[in-house]
């Protein structure tokens, strides 16, 4: 009987180690298109599918219809319980019942086709493909071509005006069509085709189109001619919708409101952080707006717009800070995020910065610095914005950034290194020894020494940057992928999987072999944390804890196996997903999973345990605490400091207890009365 509770509390035991993950309310996608039915609405985000909601304030649903790998959906139409959805990559869904069942769509226009926009009119539902223009008759079960004389041009949306059928073309103007699309005739009288034409929208007896100039056209004989109206936005125009007397306008600078027709318009982009405005949908009395960054909403009156994302995982989050402070993370559509609460809330921050394209995200403690296409930005979880810190250094992309003494170290496209001892405020050049070499060479650091790894090179300084010496050929080195150092070992990650380790400062290095699952093709990203290694992979996250020997992996609790950017913040681990979103930690757990097997130096028993607990062999305990296993404190016992004392616990109800010393998780404890 004893031998049966042992094997069942070591499988609790490790399946609770393995478990730690927690997802944090990280959210954004890159949205593409936003309908709305009579009950449900629709988004989609780039390249993590579908999203629907009945209410974007309290949140957004995952929606994977077929239960398949997510489609990369960017269009979807919605009228009564129809609803069709489509993307790249040959991917066409449909539900004839409000989104409960799906199915493919049996379509096959061309090799790879893409859905460009769907509209589901009264008798035909039409797709806009980069093979042309298609119409069903039966809900999508047949389709027929009807693209003369529309061939020859890039066809982007579709318009359904009644009776009255609309393509908008970026090369060649405005189709119309009066018999669902059988036959077409351009009608570009009164604007330049050459504008673009990007949105058009009916209000009441006047059309009006929008262009990617800024420019506003109106018609009041139902598309035949055209008149430009007012000045226009000013800026480019994505998308419009109508609500009550307002015309709104999605553009690279925000959304704008006319009250008169296109006329005249107002910027009203008052609590939007992202541009440009892709999409645009009115509902109800609100306005929906989608970003490469979210989704916002906006209710006439309250002059400010809220962003409304939770639930939405479709950001691709490719870099986190890994320092003792604040946790920064970034997308490349949305920009920068921030969180001083170990990931239970999150900011954004990119005021100031140029562009979101970010190919470098470090941290030391409070200080943030972000390496873009413009060059080297700073800032803080106090500061409100950016601010450009390129003094001294060249014109050229910060890659690598790393801190050592109080100093900063930052590695350029250009092939340089160069050295701020203020913090960021100045640079000076810190590249002599290194050679010329093409991109930027990685940095690293390893005690006191910096490390820089060169072709097949390794680099080393031993005075703060101010020289570089020859130090040895590294072997098995083709190409490497990262290049990260702990106190006691410089490691790097070479093609895809092949890890190789040097415990002696680059002398020799050694090929580790990474006894993992099988099928693993990428090695995501690599994180140090003291004397541990950490890397992401397509199956998984694994730690090593003896310089890359033996891994352990401590992915299980994660919803899948395809784990990207790894960070921490002195207190968590973080990790991202490719559609599932953010995770976190505590770094402190991760020792549970190889720390259960390894010889201990105290002894805690009986365990299971009924009536108390021995403890021998404990140093300095101070604090014995008792948790359940959803972290709330059962017991606490201050100690004076002696090796070997018991308390009592025959209180405790049955079940798993976490048991900690000094704030310290020490293992699993066992009641059973």
């Amino acid at each position: 009987m004893k031998s049966l509770i042992f094997s069942i509390l070591l499988f609790i035991n490790s399946s609770l180690a393995f478990s730690q993950w927690t997802q944090v309310d990280l959210f954004t996608g890159d949205i593409r298109d936003i309908d709305a039915g009579d009950s449900l609405i629709f988004t989609s985000a780039g390249a993590a599918s579908l999203y629907k909601t009945t209410n974007p304030d309290s949140g957004w649903t995952y929606w994977d219809p077929l239960a398949i790998m997510p489609p990369y959906i960017s269009h979807a139409d919605v009228r009564n319980s129809i609803i069709f959805c489509g993307g790249a990559m040959n991917e066409f869904y449909r539900s004839v019942d409000n989104g409960n069942t799906w199915s493919s769509v049996v379509f096959n226009p061309g090799y790879s086709f893409i859905v460009n926009d769907i509209c589901i009119g009264d008798s035909f539902v039409f797709s806009l493909t980069n093979y042309g223009l298609f119409r069903s008759p039966d809900t999508g079960n047949t389709w027929q071509a009807c693209n003369d004389p529309l061939a020859a041009y890039l066809m982007e949306k579709l318009y359904n005006d009644g009776d009255v059928l609309y393509i908008l073309s970026v090369d060649s103007g405005l189709y119309r069509s009066t018999n669902n699309g059988m036959s077409w005739q351009t009608v570009n009288n009164g604007f330049y085709p050459s504008c673009m034409v990007k949105s058009l929208v009916r209000k009441g007896t006047i059309l009006i189109l929008g262009t990617f100039c800024g420019y506003v056209y109106k018609s009041t004989d139902n598309g035949i001619t055209w008149n430009m109206t007012g000045m226009g936005t000013g800026s480019p125009i994505n998308c419009m919708t109508v609500s009550g007397n307002s015309l709104y306008a999605g553009t690279y600078a925000g959304v704008f409101e006319s009250v008169n027709d296109g006329y005249s318009w107002t910027n009203i982009s008052n609590g939007i952080s992202h541009s440009p405005v892709v999409c645009i949908e009115s509902w109800g009395n609100n306005i929906l707006a989608g970003t490469p960054g979210g989704v916002y909403l906006y209710t006439a009156g309250n002059n400010i717009w809220e962003r409304v994302c939770k639930g939405i995982y479709g950001g691709s989050f490719l870099r986190f800070t890994n320092s003792n402070g604040p946790v920064f993370t970034f997308d490349n559509l949305a920009g920068v995020f921030f969180s001083e609460d170990h990931g239970s809330t999150w900011n954004i921050k990119n005021s100031g910065l140029s562009g979101y394209d970010l190919y470098m995200l470090e941290s030391n403690g409070t200080d943030v610095f972000a390496g873009s296409d413009f060059g080297m930005f700073k800032s803080s979880s106090a500061a409100p914005g950016w601010t450009s810190v390129q003094g001294g250094l060249p014109v050229s992309v910060p890659r690598y950034l790393i801190f050592s003494n109080n100093n900063l170290y930052a590695s350029l496209n250009n092939g340089t290194v160069y050295k701020s001892t203020n913090a960021g405020t100045t640079w000076n050049w810190s590249s002599q020894g290194l050679p010329t070499t093409v991109g930027a060479p990685p940095i690293s650091i390893s005690g006191n020494n910096l490390y820089s790894i060169i072709n097949t090179d390794l680099y080393s300084s031993l005075n703060n940057g101010n020289n570089w010496n020859y130090q040895a050929s590294v072997p098995n080195l083709a190409y490497f992928s990262f290049f990260d150092a702990c106190p006691n070992s410089l490691m790097a990650i070479t093609g895809n999987t092949s890890i190789i380790v040097s415990t002696d400062s680059g002398q020799t290095w050694a090929l580790r072999t990474f006894p993992v699952p099988p099928n693993i093709v990428y090695i995501n990203d690599l994180l140090v944390v003291g004397n541990n290694y950490y890397v992401s992979t397509n199956k998984g996250i694994f730690f090593s804890d003896d310089d890359g020997i033996s891994w352990t992996d401590i992915s299980a609790g994660l919803p899948v196996a395809n784990t990207q950017a790894i960070g921490y913040d002195g207190t968590y681990l973080f990790v991202t997903t490719d559609i599932h979103g953010t995770f976190r930690m505590p770094a402190d757990q991760v020792t549970f999973i190889k720390g259960q097997t390894n010889k201990k130096p105290w002894a805690v028993y009986p365990n299971p345990a009924s009536d108390f607990i021995n403890f021998t062999g404990i140093d300095m305990a101070e604090r014995i605490q008792i948790f359940d296993l959803y972290g709330r404190l059962e017991v606490e016992y201050k100690t004076s400091g002696s090796k070997t004392f018991t308390i009592p616990v025959s209180k405790l109800k049955n079940g798993l207890y976490l048991l900690k010393i000094n704030g310290q998780f020490i293992e699993y404890l066992s009641i059973q009365n």
